[in-house]
């Protein structure tokens, strides 16, 4: 089986959409990011040892993460609609019958 993908990364309407969204999620996962660079991954000093003068971690809810998966789910999602696969089968195989 012979695949050909078709990636439309030529298309400058495609590229603008993708880059909207982008910058939608780049926004609505700040808060994940704040956390992830300050807290999970890269202990902050005046976080960890409770200092006044810290800049308190941005705040997480439920909402909030589900609007950054679906912020993510669209950018996604402009990928894989815009990918067109079309799959060629051979000679060989377009004569032979798939056996289960």
């Amino acid at each position: 089986m012979t695949e050909t993908r078709y990636a439309t990364t030529q298309d400058p309407v495609l590229a603008s959409k993708v880059e909207a969204c982008a910058e939608g999620a780049r926004v609505s996962c700040a808060f994940a990011i704040d956390w992830r660079n300050r807290h999970i991954a890269h202990r902050d000093l005046a976080l960890a040892i409770k200092n006044s003068a810290a800049v308190p971690l941005a705040s997480a809810s439920r909402t909030d993460v589900d609007a950054a998966l679906k912020s993510i789910r669209a950018v996604l999602g402009l990928g894989t609609e815009s990918l067109q696969l079309r799959i060629q089968p051979s000679a060989q195989s377009s004569s032979a019958s798939i056996k289960n």
